[in-house]
């Protein structure tokens, strides 16, 4: 008696899932994965490029008048994006405050240069220049005069 009912167990005609659910359960685990290999695809391939700071400026201390003491600051850009905008701050805590910025608007290319005149201001000056909110100079220059 067991012995037939286990013939009858194995006889049984069981697919277990109709071929219609199985397709439907194919594509569905397709289109999820396919929907998971875009998202990761768009989130790593897709990023623009940062834009770039590498600006780099030089300031050094001249004399203009030719009276063998430096009386402004020259700062130099030496290279990098053409065509940049710069915020430039040259201020002497100790002496009259703050020399005049660079006009907004004004762009930079690879060698332009621009003379800061210290108004007769001996001392200590900090020159900053900043572009698109990154400090790409922070120096300080001494003049005689």
């Amino acid at each position: 008696m067991v012995t037939n009912m286990v013939r009858k167990a194995l006889a049984r005609d069981e697919n277990g899932v109709s071929p219609v659910i199985g397709t439907i359960l194919m594509v569905a685990v397709t289109v999820a994965l396919a929907a998971t290999v875009l998202t990761v695809m768009n989130a790593y391939g897709n990023k623009a490029p940062a834009e770039s700071t590498s600006a780099n400026f030089k300031a050094n201390a001249v004399d203009t008048n030719n009276d063998g003491a430096t009386d402004a600051i020259k700062l130099t850009y030496i290279g990098g994006p053409a065509n940049i905008t710069a915020q430039v701050s040259i201020n002497n805590p100790a002496g009259d405050g703050t020399m005049a910025p660079t006009p907004a608007g004004t762009t930079w290319n690879a060698g332009d240069f621009r003379i800061y005149d210290a108004a007769s201001s001996a001392g200590t000056w900090f020159v900053t220049v900043s572009v698109l909110g990154d400090t790409v100079l922070d120096s300080t220059i001494v003049l005689d005069q």
